[in-house]
């Protein structure tokens, strides 16, 4: 069984702290308690160009010859540089099967200067703002995958490289990319 929790802002009332909060709980594949609306698996995301960092041209979308992971994240969420470390691990397992992008409303300055302080190894696209807001569902990080189809097939928060069955989960969702 695996369960995670998503927290909120404090709020005060009548003298009280609360923390609101969303919870999941899955056990195994199937999700028994889902915290956020799974309303854009099953999406069809349109094929939309995009240029990474490095120059190269991506497509996310429409059909696809291998299935699409994205990771959204941004420079100052401690959260995804948590998962980083996983994610590089699992783009080294499946980068020939499978298209790993980062994509963050950062701008390309600010990403840069953060990755040549930290290891990232999905190609990055930048200022994608308006993109993340289509497909998105938030809170960050964020990873959606995507079929060679180009619909959603699942969304999942963070990935922790502490969480053993939460790394094993990953994977099967990758697999069923495949």
């Amino acid at each position: 069984m695996d369960f995670s929790t998503v927290y909120y802002q404090l709020d005060t009332v009548n003298n009280l702290i609360t923390q609101p909060f969303k919870y999941s709980v899955r056990i195994g594949n199937e999700y028994i308690v889902r915290s956020d609306s799974d309303e854009k698996i099953g999406m069809a995301v349109a094929r939309t160009e995009f240029i990474t960092l490095t120059g190269e041209k991506v497509a996310i979308g429409g059909k696809q010859a291998k299935p699409t992971v994205i990771n959204l994240w941004f420079v100052g969420c401690k959260g995804c540089v948590q998962e980083m470390p996983v994610l590089n691990k699992l783009q080294e397992k499946y980068g020939k099967e499978v298209n790993f992008l980062a994509l963050t409303f950062n701008d390309e300055d600010r990403v840069s200067r953060f990755l040549n302080k930290t290891q990232f190894n999905y190609d990055h696209i930048v200022n994608a703002g308006d993109f993340i807001e289509l497909i998105g569902s938030q809170p960050y990080p964020e990873n959606i995958f995507i079929n060679k189809e180009g619909k959603i097939e699942n969304i999942e928060g963070i990935l922790s490289e502490a969480n053993l069955s939460r790394i094993k989960y990953f994977e099967t969702l990758i697999e069923k990319l495949l």
